[in-house]
């Protein structure tokens, strides 16, 4: 790509309708082929770089991060994850219930019946209540079991 001319890059800006408190895209594409470092490519949009004087402290292998390379408590454990609950809906019953306080304060973000129980006459989660405050989670069905069902619920844990 050949480097944008100062006419360019004047009617670039000229054409560019952004906020006057913002660069212009004539300026932007300008700084960016004559940037030479890394601290000119981040000065570019205020970024301010971290690490040596280079903004690198080591290598970083392909999508792989060390503990090394990342200073003490820099990164927390996952604050959220999503877990799948099973319940079991016994034979002529309409309902399973199961604790878990590890659930506590969690969303319930969806049920389904797992194919390999399939039941021919409880065919539909009719309700799923769960209570934040204990974990506790009851599924039930729109009819009673003719066969042990399982149900899958995924919960976001937070």
């Amino acid at each position: 790509m050949a480097n944008i001319t100062h006419k360019k890059r004047y009617h670039l800006n000229q054409m560019d309708k952004s906020p006057l408190s913002e660069p212009k895209l004539g300026d932007i594409i300008y700084n960016l082929q004559n940037a030479t470092t890394l601290t000119e490519l981040a000065a570019i949009h205020g970024d301010v770089l971290i690490g040596g004087s280079d903004g690198v402290t080591s290598a970083i292998q392909a999508g792989v991060v060390l503990n090394a390379m990342i200073g003490a408590n820099a990164v927390s454990a996952a604050k959220v994850k999503v877990v799948a609950r099973t319940l079991t809906v016994a034979i002529g019953a309409t309902s399973a219930t199961v604790t878990n306080a590890a659930d506590e304060n969690g969303i319930v973000l969806g049920a389904y019946f797992n194919s390999a129980t399939a039941d021919a006459t409880a065919t539909a989660i009719t309700s799923k209540r769960f209570v934040p405050a204990t974990g506790a989670l009851t599924v039930t069905v729109n009819a009673a079991a003719t066969a042990a069902t399982t149900i899958v619920v995924s919960i976001l844990q937070v």
